[in-house]
């Protein structure tokens, strides 16, 4: 039987770095599409994604360049304000369910804080849709 407390989340891989991703805030996975590139983006914004008519922004961690490969997928994820990003990963690797023991604050600066967990003998980071917005 599970903890009703335990979150949700996704494993991600970025680049060569594992990423948690809260499942709360995932709207859908899809495969990797063509981007379209309005003028004035940049940073980590790889262009914008038409996802069933509504225009989404894509963000890359991993600041690659150039057309997305086939085998890479884009997260949807909820930005808390009503409205979603894209993010792109390598690939998801799993879902896993922890308790709120396994999973600790800690101070980043300015006031911010960062999750990270203890899995599978690594320790990875959660990634929120406001830190891919703010990295870019």
């Amino acid at each position: 039987m599970s903890n009703s407390l335990q979150e949700s989340f996704l494993v991600a891989k970025i680049g060569s770095t594992d990423r948690l991703l809260e499942l709360a805030v995932v709207r859908e996975i899809v495969p990797a599409m063509q981007l379209a590139r309005p003028p004035g983006v940049g940073g980590g914004c790889r262009g914008v994604a038409n996802v069933r008519g509504e225009t989404i922004p894509v963000f890359d961690m991993a600041r690659r360049e150039g057309p997305l490969e086939a085998s890479q997928l884009i997260i949807l994820a909820a930005t808390g304000h009503g409205s979603f990003i894209g993010i792109v990963v390598d690939d998801v690797v799993d879902v896993v369910q922890l308790d709120p023991e396994q999973v600790a604050a800690h101070p980043a600066g300015l006031g911010r804080y960062v999750r990270s967990a203890h899995l599978a003998g690594a320790t990875l980071s959660v990634l929120t849709p406001r830190e891919v917005i703010d990295a870019s």
